[in-house]
C-alpha cells in the first residue's frame, strides 16, 4: 500500500479517527489536500537546498494561517470540528517538526 493520504485514510476509519460525517469527512480531506501541497513547497527547500522562489517561512505562515482559518470557521478545537481525527494528528505532526523545531 503507498499513497500517505490514501494509507492515513485508511488508518483513520480502522481506528475511528475518520469522521463518518461526509461534511467532516470533507474537511479531512479537504485539509490533507491543503497540506499536502504545503509541505511539498517546504520539503523542496529542504531537500534541494534554498529555493529563490520559494520562501520557506512565508509557507509556514500560510500553513499556519490555514490552520486558524479553518478552527475559526466552526469555532471548535480540531480541523474537522468536534471530533479528533487523523487530519489532526498530520497537523500536529507538521507543527511539532517545521513551526516549533528550532
Amino acid at each position: 500500500m503507498n499513497q500517505t493520504g490514501a494509507i492515513l485514510r485508511y488508518l483513520g476509519r480502522k481506528h475511528g479517527l475518520h469522521p463518518k460525517d461526509e461534511n467532516e469527512a470533507w474537511e479531512v480531506d479537504s485539509f490533507f489536500d491543503f497540506h499536502s501541497d504545503h509541505i511539498m513547497k517546504i520539503m523542496n527547500v529542504v531537500m534541494k537546498g534554498a529555493d529563490p522562489k520559494v520562501n520557506y517561512e512565508d509557507t509556514i505562515v500560510t500553513y499556519v494561517a490555514e490552520v486558524d482559518r479553518r478552527l475559526a470557521k466552526h469555532g471548535k478545537q480540531y480541523i474537522s470540528g468536534s471530533n479528533f481525527t487523523w487530519a489532526d494528528c498530520v497537523a500536529a505532526v507538521t507543527f511539532l517538526c517545521w513551526v516549533y523545531n528550532d
